[in-house]
């Protein structure tokens, strides 16, 4: 909700010559970033999986929060309630199937 309040209406204006949602999807990509950084400098957040750690941080950016911004603001952009809802009911499809795959029948998780 916070992001969403953060975007302006113009859709087309830029900040630091980026489109504006860009540009904002990456700021509070790198700002989530930096808090888990600084919350795990402080002992009081752990990453669970080696490879996902300090030295992981463009990864985390990109794929950790950078993804779900911009699924935000496309579904936040979507022109119609039907188009928004239809992709949201299909990450959700997505999650559900592969909850199954990954739980029950492969075990990792």
């Amino acid at each position: 909700m916070v992001f969403t309040k953060l975007l302006p209406r113009d859709r087309s204006a830029r900040i630091l010559g980026l489109p504006n949602r860009w540009a904002i999807a990456v700021g509070l990509s790198l700002v989530s970033v930096g808090v888990e950084l600084l919350l795990h400098a402080d002992g009081v957040f752990h990453w669970h999986y080696w490879w996902w750690n300090v030295a992981s941080f463009p990864v985390i950016v990109i794929f950790g929060y950078l993804t779900f911004y911009v699924v935000a603001f496309v579904v936040y952009d979507a022109p119609r309630r039907a188009r928004q809802l239809q992709i949201v009911g299909s990450l959700a499809a997505l999650d559900l199937t592969a909850g199954l795959v990954f739980g029950p029948l492969l075990g990792w998780i």
